[in-house]
């Protein structure tokens, strides 16, 4: 080329480095890094998917218009260790996808979803995606072993599938290889690592299997797409709708498609339960809203198949008995429910 279009700095008063850098079809630039720089030392954070520094250094994403005027978004991606973005990929939706490693655990790193929820020692590779608005995170987690393990370049195919590839010093006693191509540490100081993840990954799923919160009819798991119709262990087939608040992907599964209209509204009513209800912390629920979700639950049935009217009616009477929440260690203003009689 024979002159720059546009040339600027992303950055503050600390040490940030760009380490990766995509592009989309509409010309918008998309940017990976460490950053060294807080929000209140001038890094220019706006939108997301984080704006708060959370310590040492931590990756950053960022989208550049394809003026090159402004950012459209910037944000973190970190916990209290060290933390670096050094490839990042865009699919045709605009979802950013973008790999590295790091040395928070999962008490700060910002784990949602998956792949690994759970740092496994040293450095470990990371992963994450971020919605095309660049206000969350839809999953991120870790890829590592006992040892150092580091991701370095990431790719997207038209289907949504991440790939990532970097150095890992951890054996396959504790990295977690599958299916190939190689399943064997070869020695040396490290080895190149390859691993593909699978849009339709839905870890919460497989915890829920054969639980008294699968048996519940709660249905609320996690997962990526709005189209897949999941079968439970039991052989029940669910439309899953997807809904994301605050970061937290959730998915209702429901046997109705005109439901549809009625399940921003459930799911609000669930707020800030939600993660509760899928992972099993503590949340509270205030009186007012179990009569909510009560009502709510009478406008699906209005539109439900026999089946689900059945399913709707034996949950109202568990969220009455409190029998459903206690599974979930919900409680209401602070107090457990009492048994069911």
């Amino acid at each position: 080329g024979t002159a720059l279009v546009y040339a600027g700095y992303i950055g503050g008063a600390g040490n940030d480095d760009g380490r990766g850098i995509a592009v989309d079809s509409a010309g918008n630039a998309y940017v990976t890094g460490s950053a060294g720089s807080a929000e209140w030392t001038g890094f220019p954070v706006t939108v997301g998917p984080d704006l708060t520094y959370n310590g040492g250094f931590d990756a950053f994403v960022a989208k550049v218009n394809a003026a090159g005027t402004g950012l459209v978004y910037a944000g973190y991606i970190g916990g209290s260790g060290d933390d670096f973005g050094r490839g990042i990929a865009v699919d045709s939706a605009g979802n950013a996808y973008i790999t590295g490693d790091t040395l928070s655990s999962e008490a700060t790193f910002p784990v949602t979803v998956g792949p690994d929820l759970t740092h496994n020692g040293g450095s470990d590779a990371f992963v994450a995606k971020v919605n095309a608005a660049g206000t969350a995170l839809v999953y991120a987690g870790y890829i590592g072993g006992s040892a150092d393990d580091w991701g370095e370049g990431i790719a997207v195919d038209s289907a949504g599938n991440a790939y990532v590839t970097g150095t890992t010093r951890s054996t396959e006693a504790t990295f977690p290889v599958a299916v190939g191509p190689d399943l064997t540490y070869n020695g040396g100081v490290w080895d190149a690592f390859v691993a593909k993840i699978q849009v339709t990954l839905c870890p919460a799923r497989a915890a829920l299997e054969g639980t008294p919160q699968q048996e519940a009819k709660l249905g609320l798991l996690y997962a990526f797409r709005d189209e897949v119709l999941a079968t439970t262990p039991t052989g029940e087939r669910y439309i899953e709708l997807f809904y994301t608040h605050a970061g937290e992907g959730v998915w209702l599964l429901v046997r109705h498609p005109d439901l549809r209209a009625h399940t921003r509204a459930l799911l609000e009513r669930f707020l800030p339960m939600l993660r509760a209800i899928v992972v099993g912390r503590p949340a509270t629920m205030t009186a007012a809203d179990l009569v909510a979700i009560e009502a709510l639950l009478q406008a699906f049935a209005a539109k439900a198949s026999p089946e689900l009217q059945a399913d709707l009616k034996a949950l109202q009477e568990e969220l009455r008995h409190g029998t459903v929440l206690e599974q979930f260690g919900i409680r209401i203003q602070g107090r457990r429910l009492p048994p069911r009689r």
